[in-house]
């Protein structure tokens, strides 16, 4: 593990909500922002697999995303890829549902 992703873990939350925007953390240095104002509705998909990127088998990998629909906007799937703090029991999901947007689960 590298100095800097240990560092960014240590001093970075995973998720967090700020002037209701909510941040989303996706790795080291990326972020995803969704503001609270213009969300016309979101739900969170798990169970959900694709193909890992660079694998030439077809070795599939985990992924949840949540889908979401900005006023004035197409639909918005956002994959989670930083599943290592996001996945484990839903910690993301439990979080966007009790702080900031009421979204449905769906398993796949």
């Amino acid at each position: 593990m590298s100095l800097v992703f240990w560092f960014t873990n240590v001093i970075t939350p995973a998720a967090w909500i700020k002037n209701d925007i909510l941040h989303i953390r996706d790795d080291v240095f990326g972020q995803d922002k969704i503001e609270k104002t213009k969300v016309e509705s979101m739900c969170y998909e798990v169970d959900y697999h694709r193909n890992s990127v660079g694998n030439s088998s077809d070795e599939e990998t985990d992924v949840h995303i949540i889908v979401i629909k900005l006023k004035e906007f197409s639909e918005w799937r956002l994959p989670i890829k930083y599943l290592e703090e996001h996945a484990e029991k839903l910690r993301l999901y439990h979080f966007i549902n009790d702080n900031f947007y009421n979204l449905e689960l769906r398993r796949l």
